[in-house]
């Protein structure tokens, strides 16, 4: 038994309407599908970095400047397929062992430096755009690897005159 022809056959027309009445529901649902899909949240100890279009930024002094790339703390946002691209930024904490070779003091004393150094991104917007602008496309690994060659240098710096 065919249903189309079993509706087509109600009558006062009303078998074309139930069918464009559930052609328009099930384009309702598809389309809400595809919203959800692009909907991207995240937690309070992460970041979205929503990069592809130019956002606006007002000054606290009130001039606008235009950005390439937004951030989400905390929260969610609706990301355009295409134009759009979102990476996420973690705000947790590392914590590195970091050990020095012996270096010399301008007494000739040899110095050995070991060490525990903990880094984050502190959650104010200059400190995430930058943090984004360097270590977006990094591991941790590599993020730890930065830090503890910048902390090296730092300590040699600090020893030698």
């Amino acid at each position: 038994m065919n249903h189309t022809l079993l509706l087509a056959e109600l009558p006062g027309g009303l078998g074309m309407t139930v069918i464009a009445v559930f052609g328009i529901v099930l384009v309702i649902i598809i389309f809400m599908a595809i919203w959800a899909g692009r909907y991207t949240k995240v937690g309070p100890n992460q970041v979205l970095i929503v990069s592809g279009r130019k956002h606006r930024l007002i000054d606290a002094d009130g001039t606008a400047q235009f950005r390439g790339f937004r951030v989400v703390k905390g929260g969610g946002t609706f990301v355009i397929p295409v134009i759009e691209k979102v990476d996420l930024l973690s705000l947790e904490l590392l914590t590195i062992d970091v050990q020095t070779p012996e270096v010399y003091t301008s007494k000739g004393v040899p110095v050995r430096v070991d060490g525990v150094a903990q880094i984050k991104v502190k959650g104010d917007d200059i400190s995430i755009a930058t943090a984004a602008e360097q270590f977006l496309s990094k591991t941790t690994d590599e993020i730890k690897n930065v830090a503890t060659r910048r902390w090296k240098v730092t300590c040699a710096r600090s020893l030698v005159p």
